[in-house]
């Protein structure tokens, strides 16, 4: 797959936070210039593996968004650091991954299966619009890939434990739309109805995704 290099200019838009609690918080320090290397040119259709490199104008940034920082939210997109999470003991490893606001309930990201056969071989997942994310819905890349919830903050210094969406917390998110629970449950496979391939979709027409601006908007307060 080819890859893209896209810059994105220092702005209230480009900044970095350390830990899930400071996300929280709305606590933000700003980045110059960031350079987010993905492995894909349509990178905005794309979700799952540790899909996104960041890197900063000098060494300093680079060391923190490396290993010190938790997240990193560029003008409509946020990238949490694969570093700082863990499932059931497996760390995901380098690199960052596209996350979404689940409203209340906390950040949303899909990833492939923690300690699957592949041996942590990146596969991509779609999060579908239109015609070109009907065709990547029906093919292999969607396998292995799973959604995880991160809902409990920690010290910055220490890795952060997410949960496996499973029928339980899917059950409860589209509790009120009993349309797309039964969608949900027409997939009888329980391997492939976690797959992140079938629950994404169910949640972006449940609307229960908060877009990024609306989270943050550009007269937020940042720390310096």
């Amino acid at each position: 797959m080819l890859c893209a290099l896209m810059a994105l200019s220092a702005s209230a838009q480009c900044r970095y936070c350390l830990s899930y609690e400071d996300f929280l918080e709305n606590r933000w320090w700003p980045l110059d210039t960031v350079i987010v290397n993905t492995r894909s040119m349509q990178s905005k259709f794309w979700w799952g593996g540790n899909d996104y490199t960041l890197k900063g104008a000098d060494k300093s940034i680079n060391k923190i968004l490396k290993k010190g920082a938790f997240a990193v939210l560029t003008d409509h997109r946020l990238f949490v650091n694969c570093n700082k999470l863990k499932c059931n003991g497996a760390k995901f490893g380098k690199g960052y991954v596209q996350a979404m606001m689940l409203g209340e309930k906390g950040l949303v990201f899909a990833n492939r299966k923690t300690g699957s056969a592949e041996n942590g071989e990146v596969f991509a997942a779609g999060f579908f619009f239109g015609a070109a994310g009907a065709a990547i819905a029906t093919s292999n890349q969607l396998k292995n890939q799973v959604c995880y919830l991160i809902t409990k903050a920690t010290d910055s210094k220490k890795d952060i434990d997410v949960k496996v969406l499973d029928d339980k917390m899917v059950s409860k998110f589209l509790l009120k739309y009993p349309d797309l629970l039964d969608d949900y449950y027409f997939e009888t496979n329980p391997s492939k109805r976690m797959e992140a391939g079938h629950i994404m979709p169910l949640l972006k027409k449940a609307g229960l995704f908060t877009k990024t601006n609306q989270i943050f908007n550009e007269t937020s307060e940042e720390t310096n």
